[in-house]
């Protein structure tokens, strides 16, 4: 038989409790279900969310991006002292997510004009001399070049 996890409903278990990155010791606050997108991920959280607001965060790739957005959202929310979260906070908690990946792509430094580019292994040699490994594309890529000769 398996265990009942916290999202099963036969869960009879403590609440999930979070804390916030600013304060790692701050009381546990219970996370509840908001919704579910299509393929039945959860949105949980200790605030209201509206429908709007649920519906746009569901369009971030679940997993990682969407915890992140989830977490900046809420920590706009716990900054704003709010206890609902609305479509406009969202998008908000979004846009302030692509300024920082902006910044973050535009810090990577770029080779400078002139300099060698960064090489991969066995990159300057012909194919047929390239290590086999399970590069299929490349040996189709060597047939079809005999296949013209």
């Amino acid at each position: 038989m398996r265990r009942p996890t916290p999202l099963s409903p036969s869960w009879s278990g403590t609440p999930i409790a979070t804390a916030t990155a600013s304060s790692p010791a701050a009381p546990a606050v219970e996370r509840r279900l908001i919704a579910r997108d299509a393929n039945k991920n959860p949105l949980l959280s200790p605030y209201d969310w509206t429908d709007e607001a649920a519906q746009r965060v569901f369009r971030v790739p679940a997993g990682f991006m969407r915890g992140q957005t989830q977490e900046r959202i809420e920590a706009l929310a716990a900054e704003r002292a709010v206890t609902g979260i609305d479509l406009a906070l969202v998008e908000e908690g979004i846009e302030f997510g692509k300024k920082m990946m902006a910044e973050m792509i535009a810090g990577y430094q770029r080779p400078a004009a002139g300099a060698p580019a960064a090489t991969v292994p066995g990159a300057s040699k012909p194919p047929a001399a390239r290590p086999s490994g399970l590069n299929e594309v490349g040996k189709m890529s060597i047939m079809a070049a005999r296949r013209e000769e």
